[in-house]
């Protein structure tokens, strides 16, 4: 049985901001794997974006930035990480 403490849900609003650091100066500038660290303990951006893509929540976009939100998306829960 899972418990809150299992899963994080996130919003449109979540999933919103940590596409803004997927852009490529903020990948370069090594921003994105901040923000996760500090936003959601127990992830890197890899394992972020892989959660994100394995419950079809991500969208192919452009190269400078990547991914978009999948139209309809209000929120998902992906399993809490150790530290989160």
């Amino acid at each position: 049985m899972n418990s809150p403490q299992d899963k994080l849900v996130l919003s449109r609003a979540d999933l919103e901001g940590i596409m803004h650091y997927g852009h490529w100066i903020a990948v370069f500038k090594g921003l994105h794997e901040k923000f996760v660290a500090d936003n959601y303990p127990g992830y890197t951006w890899a394992s972020l974006i892989r959660e994100l893509r394995e419950r079809d929540v991500l969208v192919r976009r452009s190269r400078s930035n990547p991914y978009g939100i999948r139209r309809g998306v209000s929120h998902i829960e992906i399993p809490a990480r150790a530290g989160s």
